[in-house]
């Protein structure tokens, strides 16, 4: 009637606090120490760049660093993040301090794009060298919608946005909709 033996339950999170992320590590893609520094210096600075949560950019970091096997201690500040690699092959005194600081905006088409890459490095399915020449091919290229139409689509929210949450009348709509627009041509200058 009842199960001679009990199975634990199976931990479908490995990377949360007390998983399997201690015990990670990549097996199929070897790099060197150099390239995955590099990786983890331009992921930080894409993810700083499109938008990523700053209560999860430690984060990120962190599991990044367990996975790669590298050593290293992470600190967000408003702006940028200072990072240090605890190496004692790349300099004599053993520690390597990088401070990555860059604006902060959103492009949640480039975050999810820097997500994926993420994820991939994470679960070993790319190299670091790989994903190095992705993030930097994300980093160039040019942003989903072009400017006007950013512009014009800063004037559609603001007048979409007016009966709802201001309680606005159709003579605020297009009221609001210049205001969104001068918004807009001032994001991008």
């Amino acid at each position: 009637m009842f199960p001679k033996k009990i199975v634990p339950p199976i931990n479908l999170l490995p990377f949360k606090k007390g998983g399997l992320a201690k015990n990670a590590a990549i097996t199929v893609h070897i790099t060197n120490l150099l390239q995955k520094q590099r990786f983890m210096i331009r992921l930080c600075k894409a993810l700083m760049l499109y938008g990523a949560p700053t209560h999860r950019l430690e984060d990120y970091m962190k599991t990044t660093s367990q996975v790669l096997e590298i050593d290293g201690q992470f600190l967000y500040l408003p702006g940028c993040m200072i990072i240090s690699f605890d190496t004692n092959s790349t300099t004599s005194d053993g520690a390597e301090l990088q401070l990555v600081k860059c604006g902060q905006g959103v492009n949640l088409w480039k975050l999810h794009k820097v997500y994926k890459i993420y994820k991939a490095v994470i679960h070993d399915l790319i190299s670091v060298d790989e994903a190095n020449n992705e993030i930097d091919s994300i980093l160039v290229e040019q942003n989903l919608y072009n400017k006007y139409l950013a512009v014009l689509f800063y004037g559609l929210a603001s007048s979409m946005v007016t009966p709802f949450a201001f309680g606005g009348d159709w003579v605020n709509i297009p009221i609001s909709f210049c205001i969104g627009i001068c918004v807009g041509i001032l994001q991008f200058l």
